[in-house]
């Protein structure tokens, strides 16, 4: 039933959605699902005509987390770490600065225009510019280590080190 990305480097996989809705109305239940059109998917004088720093929006269920009484998945903003246009790494690739955490492969990653901020409460598909720019399928995890300072009235002395996955 999954289909695997063809790439082992790469966490994505995906599921035949009919399935899902065929398997709900048989239960007598609609579901509610927004589609992401191919019109979405910045052409490529669209692409060239980003900066290297676009705020994104990326929207998904971390480790399966979500508003379960609403009904409402994660949204993260962040922004691009290197031009969506240009392959990172030799990869048609770029990366974002934003949360993302395990579990967040295959959450779509938007870019939030003034337009998006204007008209989300109005959204009209193939009006409003709203554009995809990539998937999420992996993230990279830091170590991060540092020491707390106490000044002293004659003297800095320090009193503990601090150790943080980031």
């Amino acid at each position: 039933m999954w289909s695997f990305h063809p790439d082992r480097n790469i966490d994505l996989a995906f599921m035949p959605f009919k399935l899902i809705v065929e398997h709900c109305l048989a239960l007598n239940r609609r579901p509610f699902f927004t589609s992401i059109e191919s019109s979405t998917i910045p052409r490529d004088n669209e692409l060239k005509e980003l900066t290297t720093i676009e705020d994104v929006l990326m929207i998904g269920y971390p480790n399966g987390l979500w508003d379960e009484v609403n009904n409402i998945p994660f949204f993260m903003k962040g922004m691009t770490a290197t031009h969506p246009g240009i392959d990172y790494q030799g990869k048609q690739e770029f990366a974002v600065h934003m949360p993302i955490y395990k579990g967040s492969s295959g959450s779509p990653v938007f870019l939030l225009s003034a337009q998006f901020y204007d008209r989300a409460r109005s959204y009209v598909p193939g009006r409003d510019y709203v554009r995809i720019l990539g998937i999420a399928y992996k993230h990279f995890k830091y170590l991060a280590e540092g020491m707390v300072w106490v000044m002293l009235d004659t003297y800095c002395a320090c009193i503990f080190i601090s150790r943080s996955s980031v």
